[in-house]
């Protein structure tokens, strides 16, 4: 998966603090205006019932939330470690979710549920780690645009070579094996800026972003954020492999990572009952959980209806040349082959009509699917996850 070409997500909306700069435009984009929230009262606490809700929620996921793992939500919120998830405990990340804000990208995702319960999502906000860390965004941004400041005078392969350092340096910094290569694709043809791919630890980018971009140019933030999107997705599924090499728990899906890389993730297996285990599960369960065979289904639905309107479009094409010889020939014959080539002629008439109708309805499906696909893109974790530090990254670009 990868950044999708153009990206059409909404943008950011002011939020306090060091993070707030990324409210601003993200090259591409076309900013949305927010109306002033009519004030609303603010609830101090959970209910009783809500706190058992909560309870019950942690009690569900033991495996995941062990007394370690609650002992150290509580010592970042302040509050004895007891290990249980007692009423302080809820009550505690209860406030924490009303003082902080999720990465307030799309109207109304602004702020988190007030309920207590301490999400992979929230756990990603208050144990920062790997390339979700504030200083990677800072140092990569930095480091991305004074490699770009010298490109003036670079050819292709050499800016290429410079990015592959570029993110190799940065994998390496929060422990992620280096990607294989960098390979140039057309980013409209692929209708994507860049792309990762686990099975063979590469990563794509949009040839006219490397190609011409400047270091003051939309185009270099956006490669800033691309670039740093697609190594999202090698930091997340090197952590999938690190969760699946956990013989604590047997998850029933293979990881399809690089056998190379899956050793090494083999060597650091993450537990399922840690901070980290529980981050990882998030993005384990969209891509490997129950739903996911039916993503997958879709997804080769969608590969062979491309692979039949190809088909049907060159065969059109192919019966139009026949058609265009066959009325040469029409008009250049009489008798009875004139009679024959007319027959002939009709025939094809007829296949083409009934080719041009059976393409219409697989661009019509098509078309479906891609909306159903595009769905599930937004909705994914993985996706949602890069894209937002992706588009920090891409602000802090133009915002040094």
């Amino acid at each position: 998966m990868g950044l999708k070409f153009p990206d059409a997500r909404e943008t950011a909306q002011p939020e306090a603090g060091a993070e707030a700069k990324v409210a601003a435009k993200i090259a591409g984009n076309t900013a949305v205006s927010a109306k002033p929230a009519a004030a609303q009262p603010v609830a101090t606490k959970l209910t009783d019932k809500q706190i058992k809700e909560a309870q019950a929620w942690y009690a569900a996921r033991k495996d995941q939330y062990t007394p370690e793992v609650l002992k150290q939500i509580q010592q970042k919120l302040g509050i004895a470690a007891t290990g249980k998830a007692d009423v302080a405990t809820v009550q505690a990340i209860a406030k924490w979710q009303r003082e902080n804000k999720d990465w307030p990208y799309k109207a109304g995702d602004e702020k988190f549920s007030v309920d207590g319960k301490a999400s992979a999502k929230l756990l990603e906000k208050m144990f920062p780690s790997g390339l979700n860390d504030w200083s990677q965004m800072v140092d990569f941004s930095a480091k991305a645009r004074k490699a770009i400041n010298s490109w003036k005078n670079l050819s292709l392969d050499q800016r290429k070579a410079q990015v592959i350092i570029l993110i190799n340096q940065t994998l390496a910094g929060i422990g992620v094996p280096p990607i294989k290569t960098v390979i140039l694709i057309d980013g409209k043809a692929e209708n994507a800026y860049g792309l990762f791919l686990a099975s063979e630890w590469t990563i794509s980018i949009d040839r006219d972003l490397i190609e011409n971009c400047t270091k003051d140019s939309d185009k270099a933030s956006r490669l800033a954020d691309t670039l740093y999107h697609e190594m999202r997705h090698a930091d997340q599924n090197f952590a999938l492999s690190r969760l699946a090499a956990n013989q604590e728990t047997k998850y029933p899906n293979p990881v399809d990572t690089l056998s190379s890389v899956a050793k090494i993730a083999a060597q650091r297996p993450l537990k399922t009952g840690s901070i980290e285990g529980i981050k990882a599960n998030r993005f384990y369960q969209y891509k490997y959980g129950p739903e996911s065979e039916s993503r997958l289904k879709t997804r080769i639905q969608f590969r062979a209806l491309e692979n039949k309107e190809k088909s049907i479009s060159g065969a059109i094409k192919a019966n139009e040349e026949n058609l265009a010889e066959l009325l040469v020939k029409f008009n250049k014959t009489s008798g009875q082959e004139k009679v024959d080539i007319g027959k002939a002629i009709k025939s094809v008439r007829s296949l083409i009509e009934s080719q041009k109708k059976e393409l219409a309805n697989v661009r019509l499906e098509l078309s479906q699917l891609t909306r159903k696909i595009d769905q599930m893109y937004d909705e994914s974790p993985l996706e949602d996850d890069a894209w937002r530090i992706g588009g920090m990254v891409g602000y802090l670009y133009g915002h040094p």
